[in-house]
């Protein structure tokens, strides 16, 4: 079964054209706006026929090649609209790649010559062609014809070439893709500047020239977003909201992220948004109109056919998401094997002509495997594009796609070949083996992950693969997780087995090194990086891309770093994105207040709780514990961690520490009631706070206590000990007890602030004299370490809790609150604790 041709009154599709009757039209109707400047479809027409004028002075016409190379901005669209009118083609370069592969690309198209401007001619520096710099043009002596009107329908056929697309190849070397003006359909256009699109990719891709051409086709405004904004998703939709966009063209990934923003719900103008680019997710659906009142289309394409087939929904679909029926001047066949068709419901190849490209630029040899002459039933001869994708036709004639007949894959709109990743990891000498394979992550979608084993005489590292990589593909082809492994696993006949591969946990093999940062701040910090990127994080100096991040990972690091901090993000160069650079940041928005404030673990809508510090916090835990601790709590619970003292008392004390701590909190929630919870030493605090609290005549609702002894009763346990060693033989228990005793005597009365801060801890509990206390106490106890001394005297505090007490076990020793699977227990039992009434 193939789709039938579609006959439709049609003109062709010559952007230059509609720009000319727009400009005559409404001359002073808004086409771009960027930053403060506004530019008019008049401006606009007049700009595009100076730099089409001097192209043909140049020597461009039909089917000459012309280089683009700048960031997104009015030059931009001024240059396309001016090759356009030339009756050039557009050949967009990547402006993010590297140098070599910059290089690599213009000897491929070998362009007349290249538009660009000034602050990009460093990165040009091995080009052999003419580069125009359009921000020093000199109109008054470029070269031009004497008389110069736009080709238009004249001299320009609908198979001249309008634009060259670069992707990559199997075996490395990009492929120069040149797609037709071809045709469109004719329909009534709305009233020009009714519609406001974004740009906001300048990549290169069939996304760069659809966010400028499909504006210009309907007389609307083009908006260029900010560089930079296309990684911002929070950013983005407030870019969004305020300017009303109505149009918006994107990745499934990226939407699926501005649906994640609590805000997207805002964007009350949207009216249409096109999704291109990747197989589209029924949640993200689902979540798009819970969120906003647009029309939502699924566009099917590659580069070598931009738009296949399309799916138009008002309202969320349940069930099997196809990609709706063929485009306008596009047959699509399902074929099998043999290049024959296949019955309605059976899978196979799906093979496309119509509107397709002329081939592959210098290439004849790899147009003929992909292009081919396909007959019909009426022995019709018809250029067909073999897409590599497997599909079938749903009952309704509408078009599933199943999967891919290679290995090639498609990441947030590029696709490329998963053995031209490998090919590029095996150049490097200290690689053995490897493998890549896709793995689909319920958030983030698609993502590459390598494998690889090192050779016996390499240290290779992780991150220094990455930066390998870096020199040598496209952001989007660097696997998110590496893995390494002794030996690949094999199928039956020798092959490397991929899909047991695709079945493991793409988890990273980089193992937990003994980066403990001492600064609350940087652990915070650390914590909030690894849930990201899922990466253990091994140097608080590498950059976060080199960790593994990526534009998508960097947008939702942003969104929950000011989320949980309550501070904008920190202007940071993103080649300068490091822990210890963000620390730094955050520690100075925090220092703007004279008050120490507590440092925010999880935002929510209910009480929150207050985690008091771990006295000078010796093991350098801080909020890594706490998260371990509150990973289980309500998703709306708050969670506050009090932020550790700095040793700067001359006379150390629990109550200084305490009182510290009170002021953070009234400066958080300046009345009660509180909840109040500490570990260990850091429950000593909470039980004083809870104390001062109280005294001044606030309530505390909840005061939790996890595996806490009392100090004085703590240390006579160690004396008993030491002396029972000594009855049996063994003196070293006691005699170290005593040499650390007369070093806290010192270290406590005339060396204070100490940097020793497990020995300035244990003196400042073991001189803390608590009083009795009357609210009620939720005490949890390790089970293999307390259980007697919870029987016997309550870890010392007997006849200091005079309130209710509710006691709760928890399997392990007094270490498994800071580590999993224990401190998920704790968790669940603290959430308990906090949803009972009694």
């Amino acid at each position: 079964m193939h789709s039938p041709p579609i006959e439709k009154k049609s003109r062709p599709y010559f952007p230059h054209v509609f720009l000319e009757e727009h400009a005559e039209q409404a001359p002073e109707s808004i086409a771009i706006v960027f930053r403060d400047r506004r530019i008019t479809y008049g401006q606009l027409d007049r700009e595009a026929h100076d730099i089409g004028q001097m192209l043909a002075g140049e020597g461009v016409g039909p089917n000459v090649v012309v280089g683009l190379y700048m960031p997104r901005s009015p030059e931009l669209i001024f240059a396309v609209m001016g090759i356009y009118k030339s009756g050039g083609a557009c050949a967009f370069l990547r402006f993010d790649d590297s140098s070599e592969r910059t290089d690599d690309a213009i000897a491929q198209l070998r362009p007349r010559l290249i538009l660009s401007t000034r602050s990009c001619l460093p990165r040009l520096h091995n080009v052999s062609c003419r580069v125009i710099c359009l921000d020093e043009l000199d109109r008054e002596t470029v070269p031009r014809q004497s008389s110069f009107t736009a080709p238009a329908c004249a001299t320009l056929s609908e198979n001249d070439v309008a634009s060259v697309f670069l992707t990559s190849g199997s075996r490395g070397k990009p492929k120069a893709v040149p797609i037709p003006f071809g045709r469109i359909p004719v329909r009534d256009r709305p009233q020009s500047g009714q519609h406001r699109y974004v740009l906001k990719t300048d990549s290169g891709t069939t996304f760069t020239r659809a966010e400028i051409v499909h504006p210009i086709l309907a007389g609307g405004a083009v908006y260029i977003a900010p560089l930079g904004m296309e990684r911002d998703a929070g950013g983005f939709v407030e870019y969004l909201i305020e300017n009303e966009i109505t149009h918006l063209i994107s990745t499934p990934t990226f939407l699926q992220l501005l649906t994640l923003q609590d805000n997207f719900r805002a964007c009350k103008f949207l009216r249409s948004v096109i999704c291109s680019g990747e197989t589209v997710p029924g949640a993200m659906v689902s979540a798009f109109f819970q969120k906003v009142n647009a029309e939502l289309t699924i566009v099917y394409g590659c580069t070598e056919a931009p738009s296949i087939s399309s799916l138009t929904l008002k309202s969320n679909m349940q069930g099997v998401i196809s990609v709706g029926k063929p485009s306008e001047f596009t047959e699509i066949h399902i074929l099998d094997e043999n290049m024959r068709p296949v019955p309605m419901g059976e899978e196979g190849e799906i093979c496309v002509g119509g509107s397709i490209a002329k081939g592959y630029l210098d290439d004849p040899a790899l147009a003929d495997e992909k292009f081919f002459t396909y007959f019909d039933q009426d022995k019709k001869g018809k250029r067909l594009f073999r897409t590599g994708d497997i599909g079938k036709w749903l009952q309704g004639g509408d078009l599933q796609i199943i999967g891919r007949r290679d290995d090639q894959v498609k990441v947030r709109g590029y696709r490329f070949h998963l053995s031209e990743i490998e090919n590029r990891i095996l150049e490097h000498p200290g690689v053995r083996v490897c493998a890549v394979v896709d793995h689909e992550h319920e958030i983030y979608g698609k993502r590459i992950v390598g494998f690889y084993g090192r050779k016996s005489e390499s240290n290779l590292r992780t991150d220094d693969l990455r930066r390998f990589l870096r020199q040598l593909v496209p952001p989007e082809m660097i696997p998110h997780t590496f893995i390494e492994v002794s030996d690949l696993p094999l199928t039956a006949n020798g092959k490397i087995d991929r899909s047991e591969l695709r079945r493991r946990p793409a988890v990273s093999s980089s193992p937990l090194t003994s980066f403990q940062s001492p600064d609350a701040f940087e652990r915070l910090v650390v914590c909030l990086w690894e849930r990201v990127i899922e990466h253990p994080i091994r140097d608080a100096d590498v950059n976060f891309f080199d960790l593994g991040g990526d534009s998508f990972s960097f947008s939702l690091m942003k969104s929950e770093f000011e989320r949980q901090f309550g501070i904008g993000f920190p202007d940071i160069a993103l080649s300068d994105l490091t822990i210890r650079r963000l620390t730094s940041a955050l520690r100075l928005g925090q220092k703007r207040s004279a008050i120490p404030l507590p440092i925010p673990l999880k935002s929510g809508t209910r009480r929150p709780i207050f985690f008091a510090p771990y006295g000078y916090d010796q093991w350098g835990l801080g909020g890594c514990y706490f998260y371990l601790l509150t990973s289980k709590l309500d998703i709306e619970q708050p969670v506050y961690e009090l932020a550790p003292p700095e040793s700067t008392h001359r006379q150390p004390s629990i109550r200084a520490i305490a009182l510290d701590c009170v002021k953070s909190i009234k400066a958080v929630q300046p009345q009660g009631p509180y909840i109040l919870a500490g570990y260990s030493n850091g429950g000593v605090v909470a039980f004083d706070i809870a104390q001062l609290l109280a005294a001044d005549g606030d309530t505390v609702e909840r005061l939790i206590l996890i595996d806490t002894y009392m100090p004085s009763a703590y240390h006579k346990s160690v004396w008993l000990k030491g002396i029972a060693a000594t009855l049996k033989g063994k003196k070293v228990q006691l005699r170290s007890r005593m040499v650390f005793l007369i070093k806290q005597f010192f270290l406590g009365r005339w060396m204070s602030p100490s940097k020793e801060l497990d020995k300035l801890n244990c003196f400042i509990s073991r001189t803390y004299s608590p009083l009795k206390y009357h609210g009620r106490v939720d005490f949890l106890y390790a089970g293999e370490s307390s259980s007697w001394r919870v029987s016997h005297d309550l870890l010392g505090w007997h006849g200091l809790l005079c309130g209710n007490v509710r006691l709760r076990r928890f399997e392990g020793n007094h270490l498994g609150p800071i580590s999993m699977p224990v401190a998920a227990k704790v968790s669940e039992e603290i959430q308990r604790l906090l949803e009972s009434d009694d």
